[in-house]
């Protein structure tokens, strides 16, 4: 069986990866490549919940895909989108403005406001009309360019538009995990940037779990398959006895259909068997090998 590999821009994997509350250095990896932070901000990076409760009933529920924030109050939305689907531009404004709602309490003051960062990982090409990859907005005064606060940010990544040769960019090396097809081609990634070993790792470990509950379960299914066909010989091997009519009859027929069952049975089991646990024990090796590569 090939390996299947599980992309970085499945929602699931991308929120296995980057939003493990026990290890948040991968997350860690990411921000810093595309956001100016200042010093040791990401050392206190904190996974949150990906649910942004209502104020009112009637408000709109919002589930992000990785929620996270920093000691000093920053919090940060990653998102990862696959195609192009209407106002993607109104929702990114609208969880932005949820992460900044979301730190006031009443009697707080405003100056407990801490910057939000969104950032849209796209498989489209989400700004046809501007030139490169990673674009940051923030909220200028239109003529001058003055920066009236440092409050709202938004970065969208257009993975299309990534160069295929590394560009010098501190993201680059990030983003092109999200560009991998398989697992080979993600382990020559990691080799040439072992920044991204961690990341990589966590991918080739999540696809060869999966392998191997699929080939343990296929294994299972062999072995009750084994046992129904047991006892549908057995059950043959009587009716054909009950035909004849004689004890003789009976007996003949019910050890003929027993014998070339489980022989039948016995073969074909034999070579499942011996193909299902080659293939569980070459998986758990190549497991063993990403773990520690």
């Amino acid at each position: 069986m090939k390996e299947k590999f599980y992309s970085l821009l499945e929602d699931h994997i991308f929120k296995q990866v980057f939003g493990d509350r026990k290890n948040t250095s991968k997350l860690a990896l990411l921000l810093e490549s595309l956001l100016p932070l200042e010093g040791d901000e990401l050392s206190t990076l904190k996974i949150e919940n990906t649910f942004i409760e209502r104020s009112w009933r009637e408000d709109k529920l919002v589930v992000l895909d990785v929620n996270a924030s920093t000691k000093s109050g920053k919090v940060f939305d990653a998102e990862v989108q696959i195609e192009k689907s209407g106002f993607f531009h109104n929702r990114l404004v609208y969880y932005l403005c949820r992460l900044i709602t979301e730190q006031l309490r009443k009697g707080h003051k405003y100056d407990k406001i801490r910057p939000a960062y969104c950032i849209a990982i796209c498989n489209f090409a989400f700004l046809p009309s501007l030139p490169g990859y990673i674009h940051r907005f923030e909220l200028r005064e239109g003529k001058s360019g003055a920066l009236f606060t440092d409050l709202l940010n938004i970065v969208i990544i257009e993975l299309p538009k990534m160069p295929k040769e590394n560009d010098g960019s501190e993201a680059w090396p990030i983003l092109k995990c999200f560009r991998c097809k398989t697992g080979e081609e993600a382990e020559m990634h990691a080799k040439a940037y072992p920044k991204v070993r961690e990341i990589v790792a966590e991918l080739r470990e999540f696809s060869l779990t999966r392998e191997i509950r699929s080939a343990y379960n296929m294994y299972q299914k062999a072995w009750r398959d084994r046992e129904m066909w047991k006892d549908e010989y057995h059950a043959r091997g009587m009716e054909e006895g009950r035909k004849e009519g004689l004890e003789q009859g009976r007996e003949q027929g019910r050890e003929q259909g027993l014998e070339q069952g489980a022989a039948q049975e016995r073969k074909k089991w034999e070579s499942e068997n011996e193909a299902l646990q080659s293939e569980v024990e070459a998986l758990r090796r190549e497991l063993e090998r990403a773990r520690g590569a």
